[in-house]
Protein backbone atom coordinates (compact mmCIF):
# COMPACT_ATOMS: atom_id res chain seq x y z
CA UNK A 1 0.00 0.00 0.00
CA UNK A 2 2.64 2.33 0.66
CA UNK A 3 4.22 2.08 -2.50
CA UNK A 4 1.18 2.42 -4.40
CA UNK A 5 0.60 6.26 -2.17
CA UNK A 6 4.31 7.05 -3.14
CA UNK A 7 3.14 6.29 -7.05
CA UNK A 8 -0.02 8.19 -6.81
CA UNK A 9 2.22 11.22 -5.17
CA UNK A 10 4.79 10.95 -7.93
CA UNK A 11 1.82 11.54 -10.48
CA UNK A 12 0.63 14.81 -8.60
CA UNK A 13 3.88 16.13 -7.76
CA UNK A 14 5.35 15.93 -11.49
CA UNK A 15 2.52 16.29 -13.11
CA UNK A 16 2.85 13.48 -15.19
CA UNK A 17 -1.10 12.57 -14.56
CA UNK A 18 -2.09 15.06 -16.93
CA UNK A 19 -0.87 13.98 -20.42
CA UNK A 20 -2.65 10.34 -19.89
CA UNK A 21 -5.55 12.44 -18.93
CA UNK A 22 -5.25 14.43 -21.91
CA UNK A 23 -4.87 11.46 -24.21
CA UNK A 24 -7.88 9.96 -23.34
CA UNK A 25 -9.84 12.69 -23.24
CA UNK A 26 -8.41 12.97 -26.70
CA UNK A 27 -9.50 9.33 -27.48
CA UNK A 28 -13.02 9.82 -26.42
CA UNK A 29 -15.32 12.12 -29.44
CA UNK A 30 -17.31 13.74 -27.53
CA UNK A 31 -14.28 15.24 -25.38
CA UNK A 32 -11.66 15.48 -28.07
CA UNK A 33 -11.67 19.35 -28.50
CA UNK A 34 -11.16 19.64 -24.67
CA UNK A 35 -8.49 16.65 -24.42
CA UNK A 36 -6.49 19.07 -27.66
CA UNK A 37 -6.76 21.91 -25.92
CA UNK A 38 -5.38 20.36 -23.09
CA UNK A 39 -2.50 18.79 -25.25
CA UNK A 40 -1.91 22.25 -26.76
CA UNK A 41 -1.90 23.70 -23.34
CA UNK A 42 0.50 21.35 -21.98
CA UNK A 43 2.86 20.99 -25.21
CA UNK A 44 3.08 25.35 -24.66
CA UNK A 45 4.00 24.74 -20.89
CA UNK A 46 6.90 22.19 -21.38
CA UNK A 47 8.39 24.26 -23.99
CA UNK A 48 8.34 27.48 -22.46
CA UNK A 49 8.66 26.31 -18.41
CA UNK A 50 11.12 23.18 -18.76
CA UNK A 51 12.57 24.34 -22.46
CA UNK A 52 13.29 27.89 -22.11
CA UNK A 53 12.90 29.54 -18.67
CA UNK A 54 14.49 26.72 -16.99
CA UNK A 55 17.84 27.20 -19.34
CA UNK A 56 17.87 31.10 -18.80
CA UNK A 57 18.47 30.74 -15.37
CA UNK A 58 21.47 28.58 -13.50
CA UNK A 59 20.98 27.64 -9.82
CA UNK A 60 23.86 29.07 -7.41
CA UNK A 61 25.49 25.95 -5.94
CA UNK A 62 25.79 27.45 -2.55
CA UNK A 63 22.78 29.16 -1.96
CA UNK A 64 20.42 26.87 -4.66
CA UNK A 65 18.94 30.73 -5.98
CA UNK A 66 18.30 30.63 -9.25
CA UNK A 67 20.58 33.19 -11.22
CA UNK A 68 19.41 35.33 -14.17
CA UNK A 69 21.56 37.60 -15.82
CA UNK A 70 22.66 38.27 -11.69
CA UNK A 71 19.12 38.58 -10.56
CA UNK A 72 17.65 36.43 -8.12
CA UNK A 73 14.30 34.82 -8.56
CA UNK A 74 12.25 32.23 -8.26
CA UNK A 75 11.28 29.64 -10.96
CA UNK A 76 8.07 28.88 -11.51
CA UNK A 77 6.24 25.33 -10.11
CA UNK A 78 6.13 23.05 -13.42
CA UNK A 79 3.85 20.45 -11.51
CA UNK A 80 1.61 23.73 -10.66
CA UNK A 81 1.94 25.27 -14.10
CA UNK A 82 0.60 21.84 -15.65
CA UNK A 83 -2.41 21.72 -13.22
CA UNK A 84 -3.31 24.95 -13.85
CA UNK A 85 -2.99 24.65 -17.49
CA UNK A 86 -5.09 21.77 -17.89
CA UNK A 87 -7.49 23.10 -15.53
CA UNK A 88 -8.07 26.55 -17.03
CA UNK A 89 -8.16 24.38 -20.26
CA UNK A 90 -10.51 21.89 -19.20
CA UNK A 91 -12.92 25.05 -17.54
CA UNK A 92 -12.57 27.25 -21.25
CA UNK A 93 -14.00 24.17 -23.16
CA UNK A 94 -17.31 23.88 -22.29
CA UNK A 95 -17.66 20.74 -23.01
CA UNK A 96 -15.97 18.73 -20.81
CA UNK A 97 -17.36 18.56 -16.97
CA UNK A 98 -13.95 17.15 -16.13
CA UNK A 99 -12.66 20.60 -14.54
CA UNK A 100 -13.77 19.62 -11.27
CA UNK A 101 -11.90 16.30 -10.89
CA UNK A 102 -9.23 18.88 -12.57
CA UNK A 103 -9.59 21.52 -9.59
CA UNK A 104 -9.81 18.57 -6.77
CA UNK A 105 -6.10 17.71 -8.44
CA UNK A 106 -5.01 21.10 -8.89
CA UNK A 107 -5.47 22.04 -4.92
CA UNK A 108 -3.97 18.71 -4.04
CA UNK A 109 -1.07 19.93 -6.15
CA UNK A 110 -0.95 23.35 -4.46
CA UNK A 111 -1.81 22.27 -1.06
CA UNK A 112 0.53 19.53 -1.15
CA UNK A 113 2.50 21.01 1.39
CA UNK A 114 5.85 20.49 -1.20
CA UNK A 115 8.66 22.37 1.45
CA UNK A 116 11.29 22.67 -1.54
CA UNK A 117 9.51 25.38 -3.04
CA UNK A 118 8.37 28.65 -1.72
CA UNK A 119 5.14 30.45 -2.41
CA UNK A 120 6.38 32.58 -4.88
CA UNK A 121 7.22 29.29 -7.21
CA UNK A 122 3.42 28.20 -6.88
CA UNK A 123 1.58 31.42 -7.65
CA UNK A 124 4.18 31.53 -10.24
CA UNK A 125 3.38 28.57 -11.95
CA UNK A 126 -0.35 28.54 -11.52
CA UNK A 127 -0.38 32.25 -13.70
CA UNK A 128 1.72 30.54 -16.06
CA UNK A 129 -0.28 27.43 -16.28
CA UNK A 130 -3.43 29.91 -16.64
CA UNK A 131 -1.81 31.66 -19.48
CA UNK A 132 -1.18 28.61 -21.31
CA UNK A 133 -4.28 26.66 -20.70
CA UNK A 134 -6.07 29.93 -22.33
CA UNK A 135 -3.70 29.96 -25.01
CA UNK A 136 -4.59 26.54 -26.02
CA UNK A 137 -8.24 27.29 -25.40
CA UNK A 138 -8.04 29.42 -27.98
CA UNK A 139 -5.39 27.64 -30.55
CA UNK A 140 -8.10 25.37 -30.86
CA UNK A 141 -10.82 27.37 -31.24
CA UNK A 142 -9.56 29.27 -33.75
CA UNK A 143 -8.43 25.64 -35.52
CA UNK A 144 -11.81 24.40 -34.93
CA UNK A 145 -13.71 27.66 -36.46
CA UNK A 146 -11.27 27.46 -39.60
CA UNK A 147 -12.23 23.24 -40.18
CA UNK A 148 -15.01 22.20 -38.78
CA UNK A 149 -14.41 18.40 -40.08
CA UNK A 150 -11.21 18.61 -37.80
CA UNK A 151 -12.86 17.67 -34.97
Amino acid sequence: MNGFIHFGLFLIDYGIIWIPLACALTAIPETRKSGMMMLVGLGLDVLFCDGILKHLAVQDLYTGAWLWMGIRFRLPSGSAAAAFTALTALCFSRESRFWKAALAIACIIVFSGNHALSPTDIEGGMAIGAVFGYVGYKMVEVICSQNQKLF
